[in-house]
């Protein structure tokens, strides 16, 4: 399996934060928690909003396929931000959902759209076809600082 190195890593978020569409901070915060929890797809679409601890800046992860659940504490304040902002849109937008992340009808986001997303966003960067879709904790973990996003 290939992973994203840490510059294919911010190729991608930079796609992501130049996208002006109206779900622009639901797909910074997926693709900002996905990352720096290192989830899966199907782990993503599963997260739910009462995962998230707003006080201990924490988000409890259900790991699929043998993995163990874990809480991880979310000390990088780009994704503090970005899943704090697209929180509090949903609020502003009255949804009342319990998943997370969801869709324009108010569903789970599902597993087809998230990977249409990640080949929409990847298809402008140069990152091979074969890396689209694997994420690797510790090609993230070596470059939680010093970003140049917005």
């Amino acid at each position: 399996m290939q992973y994203l190195t840490p510059s294919e890593k911010e190729k991608l978020l930079r796609a992501v934060y130049s996208e002006t569409g109206k779900h622009r901070k639901r797909n910074i915060a997926i693709f900002e928690v996905g990352l720096y929890c290192a989830l899966r797809v199907s782990e993503i679409k599963g997260l739910k909003v009462a995962c998230y601890d707003w006080d201990r800046k924490t988000l409890f992860c259900y790991r699929l396929k043998g993995s163990h659940a874990n809480t991880i504490k979310i000390v990088d304040l780009h994704v503090v931000k970005a899943l704090e902002d697209y929180l509090k849109e949903r609020t502003e937008r009255g949804i009342d959902s319990p998943y997370l992340f969801i869709s324009q009808k108010g569903n789970p986001i599902s597993r087809q759209r998230m990977d249409a997303m990640i080949k929409e966003y990847a298809k402008n960067t140069d990152i091979p076809v074969g890396k689209k879709t694997y994420t690797c904790p510790k090609a993230y973990k070596s470059n939680r600082s010093g970003r140049t996003r917005s």
